[in-house]
């Protein structure tokens, strides 16, 4: 009787690996499948089903958002094309119609959450959600003024702080970015990218120390950018702290191994650090 368990066990064993591997084989079928759907909810259905099996699936990400922008629900739709771009960053050329499709979710985004703030003035997601979709259509004007909005509403929201600080660095007004990124800090200490947006910012204003203390914070929160090993070994090197420098060159290069001017000043770095050790 053991030994007959034993086997069924061993066969069901067996048929589940053999499942699971024709299963994670079909992802391009499913895919297929959902292209010649006529209804958006059957795409939907086929192309979850496809990225189930490859989550990596970049065209199954970009289709499933076409047939949820038709759907109207368009924040989905994005966060499919952002996918779709991050698992495919050749998207934008291969697909033609990519930012077109993208523009769209978020133009009809502003017309909808438009309309939220002609209901509810008072409520300030509607005003942030629109100065994303303003952010990510370059209109940053109108992006600062949502972002800004959102601020005067709920004072503790910090992505507006964050991205409110991104668009007055962008326009060059660095003092109140920094006073921005600040605020977003002091209100979610544990995101890291702020600390790096922070950090590059004060490596601009040649706050060189601050950038670093800022750098070592982000990736402390796993912020693991080549850039801030590039402007953090560069702000060693500045206040004279070789060996520091020296290691982040070193870990820059691991990402950028031709780049021409880190092996100089790596270069550099080692001559200083023999100078110093005579």
């Amino acid at each position: 009787m053991a030994a007959l368990l034993m086997r069924f066990y061993q066969l069901l064993l067996f048929s589940f690996v053999v499942s699971s591997t024709s299963f994670a084989q079909t992802s391009e079928e499913w895919y297929t499948k959902g292209r010649s759907e006529a209804s958006n909810e059957e795409k939907i259905h086929h192309f979850d089903q496809a990225l189930i099996a490859n989550p990596r699936h970049a065209y199954a990400y970009f289709y499933r958002g076409i047939a949820k922008s038709e759907l109207g629900l368009h924040q989905e739709a994005l966060a499919d094309f952002n996918l779709a771009s991050e698992y495919d960053p050749d998207m934008i050329v291969l697909e033609p119609s990519f930012l077109d499709h993208v523009n769209n979710q978020n133009l009809k985004l502003i017309e909808l959450t438009t309309q939220r703030i002609k209901e509810n003035p008072q409520d300030p997601m509607p005003y942030f959600e629109r100065g994303m979709a303003n952010y990510r259509l370059t209109r940053h004007k109108m992006a600062l003024k949502d972002f800004s909005k959102v601020i005067k509403l709920n004072p503790d929201h910090h992505e507006s702080y964050y991205y409110r600080g991104l668009l007055n660095s962008l326009s060059g007004k660095k003092e109140k970015a920094l006073t921005d990124y600040t605020y977003a800090i002091q209100l979610a200490p544990d995101e890291g990218m702020y600390f790096f947006r922070r950090g590059r910012l004060r490596h601009q204003l040649r706050a060189f120390d601050e950038s670093t203390k800022d750098f070592d914070r982000a990736e402390q929160h796993g912020i693991a950018e080549p850039i801030i090993f590039y402007e953090r070994g560069y702000n060693h090197y500045l206040l004279k702290n070789f060996q520091e420098a020296l290691t982040d060159f070193e870990k820059y290069l691991q990402y950028k191994p031709d780049d021409s001017e880190i092996l100089e000043m790596k270069a550099n770095t080692e001559a200083q650090l023999k100078r110093t050790k005579k």
